[in-house]
């Protein structure tokens, strides 16, 4: 069989969470192009999401407070995207929420090819939810928090130190079964 695709598997398989960001900014043009690869996905138009994009030092940093143990990716981060679930659009949940799932690989994707740019999908434990839409103004029986991206210039030598540490990914014979 014949991969044409040879240059983008090489790319989703070298893509990688960054944690480690400097504190150069990055322009409102790159964020929205960033933005439209994600939201280049949704075939139905139905885009079930909002995205909040926090640049604010105050407004990542009452981040911080609610989530302390990534204060650093937050403070250093040039901005993070907070996924919302927009659940007056969404009329079909489990198919909405695996598209959000895919729009944020999308952005990960983007941000993956670009220099020295790196970008972390933050998990978000339910019970801290109701706090991140405080900060929003926004109401929980609207919109349901779905994750953060932060994304930032990567910190080179933070980061080359920090992978040296990580273990191996699992192979795919690990999770994976035959029929």
């Amino acid at each position: 069989m014949e991969v044409r695709t040879s240059n983008l598997m090489d790319l989703i398989k070298s893509r990688k969470s960054v944690r480690n960001f400097s504190f150069k900014k990055l322009t409102q043009q790159a964020i929205k192009e960033i933005l439209e690869c994600g939201f280049a996905l949704d075939e139905n138009l139905n885009q079930p999401y909002r995205v909040n994009i926090v640049i604010h030092p105050t407004v990542k940093m009452m981040l911080a407070e609610v989530m302390p143990q990534y204060a650093d990716i937050y403070e250093t981060a040039s901005c993070c995207l907070v996924v919302f679930l927009d659940l007056k659009k969404s009329d079909k949940r489990d198919s909405d929420i695996l598209a959000i799932g895919a729009f944020v690989e999308n952005i990960l994707l983007a941000v993956h090819v670009l220099p020295e740019i790196g970008a972390v999908w933050l998990g978000i434990d339910s019970d801290i939810k109701e706090q991140i839409n405080e900060i929003f103004k926004l109401s929980d029986k609207v919109y349901e928090l779905m994750g953060i991206i932060a994304i930032g210039a990567v910190d080179e030598e933070v980061d080359n130190y920090k992978n040296i540490k990580q273990g191996k990914r699992r192979s795919v014979e690990e999770f994976t079964d035959w029929f």
